[in-house]
């Protein structure tokens, strides 16, 4: 990983980590070459109700905030059933 694939990384990670309703414990995040991957499975905290499609749309626009990320890539479920 590059010195700016990794800042890219540390910044979509703080940014990812503000969506209080996720649980992004069992997923992925990487960076090459300035796109982004999430992979994995997605989560709703505990007590918390999500809409995935809006959850994806959020997320997009969340990583439209990271400096030098080019692009976005969600290659991760959605777990509505909150039981691991």
């Amino acid at each position: 990983m590059s010195v700016e694939d990794k800042q890219i990384w540390r910044a979509l990670e703080r940014e990812l980590t503000r969506r209080q309703d996720l649980d992004l414990s069992d997923t992925k995040v990487v960076v090459q070459r300035g796109i982004g991957y999430i992979s994995g499975i997605i989560r709703p905290q505990q007590g918390a109700y999500i809409v995935p499609r809006e959850e994806i749309k959020a997320i997009m626009e969340t990583s439209r905030r990271v400096p030098g990320l080019k692009d976005i890539v969600i290659d991760a479920r959605f777990v509505i059933d909150t039981k691991k």
